[in-house]
């Protein structure tokens, strides 16, 4: 017995410290990775699939594209492994599994080569949601 209360202790305490840090309140994730020293102001149109295009212009501190698009609640969409993948923009859905439909990303008059998760804003910076199909 004398040799298990040594043991017995340890694995209490480890079981104790494992809950502490377990239960402890958690602290909220820093979001200073996806934000600038000073907000930009960028232009965004949404070519519809009509061929309208909207234009919004957005300040805002976000670093990257995806922060500033959903700030205005501009877009919507499902988590993939490359960040978000954008099937609502303005209340538009695309939905490329009913009819090949998707947002196409745009810097400037450039097709992205990233998703909206990786695209650096810019101020003054200009870019575009187009309805593609």
């Amino acid at each position: 017995m004398k040799k298990t209360l040594p043991l017995l202790s340890l694995l209490l305490t480890l079981a104790l410290t494992l809950c502490f840090t377990a239960c402890a309140p958690q602290q909220p994730q820093s979001t200073d990775s996806d934000t600038l020293a000073k907000a930009v102001t960028i232009t965004v149109d949404v070519v519809g699939s009509d061929g309208n295009t909207t234009t919004f212009t957005i300040e805002t501190s976000h670093k990257y594209l995806r922060g500033a698009l959903e700030q205005e609640n501009l877009v919507t969409g499902d988590e993939s492994t490359y960040g978000l993948y954008i099937k609502t923009v303005n209340g538009e859905l695309a939905d490329y599994n009913v009819n090949g439909a998707y947002w196409a990303v745009y810097e400037g008059d450039t097709q992205a080569m990233t998703g909206v998760d990786e695209i650096e804003l810019t101020d003054g910076g200009h870019y575009k949601l187009v309805y593609t199909k």
